[in-house]
């Protein structure tokens, strides 16, 4: 099961995608995954240790890491090695409150006064959905997929991978032999869904769905994957169509993903900018990280950008007045007759 599950980690497009990016989505999960490991084996108070330590860093690569804590928690109730450890695990929760406040004090007034993120508000079972299908056949899998080139493709998907881990778990829970590890999938279960339901909770107040938020979760998914196809398979030969179909779909994902845009693609843009940009224009970063895209490749282009042309747009970090911008960017701008405006999406 596990060889298997890592072989579905492995050719995951979503997970592909986002390590080829090299933001804190490829990292973050990896980190979460290593604390969930030190929780699952924790046997003296260095695996606490190490778990904290491991968690503590997790919510500094990305704000949404707390939802891993019900998670743990579900995990200490339902593993008897863990829940004969409950003073431990009691410890590593009230160790883990002091790196979380400071992010506490500005994300709980956020959620308590809510407001518009910019981001649509997400139902929970469009979230499942979503979340189910980018696991299986990647960001825009479904266009290259036969038969899924339709809007209802990731439902189709979705439904599929739900059913699978469905009857997987309904299976262990049924059968007295395997009974012992129902609680098991019931843990891993609450990984994939929990902090889906959590951050549904958050949005009805601030909405912030996005599938590469939770993608943390995906390790669990795949786990309940390969368990639910070993026990639906009981001949290996079997389990090796199953194994071998299901990869097809991620297979096939992937080679969407390298085929059909999905983002803008940075260096082109760059490119028709820097052939174009003069010393004197200055360039306005509607998201001020897309500056570093940019630099990056005006070095590669030997085009360095001056410090004095980069113009963070001020509404962006610092929530500012239409009249405030309007100060800020007319002294930013001065003199310049040209300036670019650099959006992402």
């Amino acid at each position: 099961t596990g060889a298997t599950a890592a072989w579905f980690a492995a050719i995951a497009p979503v997970l592909v995608w986002y390590s080829v990016e090299g933001r804190m989505y490829s990292i973050q999960p990896a980190v979460i995954t290593l604390a969930a490991h030190l929780l699952l084996r924790a046997r003296d108070r260095w695996h606490w240790v190490a778990l904290v330590i491991a968690l503590s860093v997790s919510f500094y690569l990305h704000v949404l890491s707390p939802l891993f804590l019900p998670v743990a928690a579900v995990f200490v109730l339902t593993h008897p090695t863990l829940r004969a450890q409950w003073r431990r695990a009691l410890a590593a929760l009230v160790a883990l409150t002091l790196p979380y406040m400071p992010l506490l004090i500005w994300q709980a007034p956020l959620a308590l006064r809510g407001g518009d993120s910019g981001y649509t508000f997400a139902p929970l079972e469009h979230a499942i959905v979503t979340l189910f299908a980018n696991w299986m056949i990647g960001l825009n899998g479904h266009r290259l997929i036969p038969g899924l080139a339709t809007p209802n493709a990731p439902l189709l998907v979705a439904g599929a991978a739900l059913a699978l881990l469905v009857y997987g778990t309904g299976l262990a829970a049924l059968t007295p032999e395997l009974r012992t590890r129902a609680m098991r999938y019931a843990s891993l279960s609450a990984w994939v869904l929990l902090p889906a339901l959590l951050l549904f909770v958050i949005s009805t107040r601030y909405p912030l769905f996005n599938p590469r938020y939770l993608l943390w979760s995906a390790p669990a998914f795949y786990v309940l994957l390969a368990a639910a196809v070993k026990l639906l398979a009981s001949r290996q030969a079997t389990r090796a169509v199953w194994v071998c179909g299901l990869s097809t779909l991620s297979i096939l994902g992937l080679i969407a993903q390298w085929t059909t845009p999905i983002r803008p693609e940075i260096h082109r843009g760059a490119a028709c900018a820097l052939a174009r940009l003069d010393a004197n224009d200055g360039v306005i970063f509607q998201i001020p990280y897309g500056q570093h895209g940019l630099v990056y490749y005006a070095r590669q282009y030997n085009r360095p950008l001056q410090a004095e042309q980069i113009i963070e747009a001020p509404f962006t970090n610092y929530g500012m007045s239409s009249e405030e911008v309007d100060t800020r960017l007319r002294t930013a701008l001065s003199d310049r007759r040209r300036f670019w405006l650099y959006e992402t999406e």
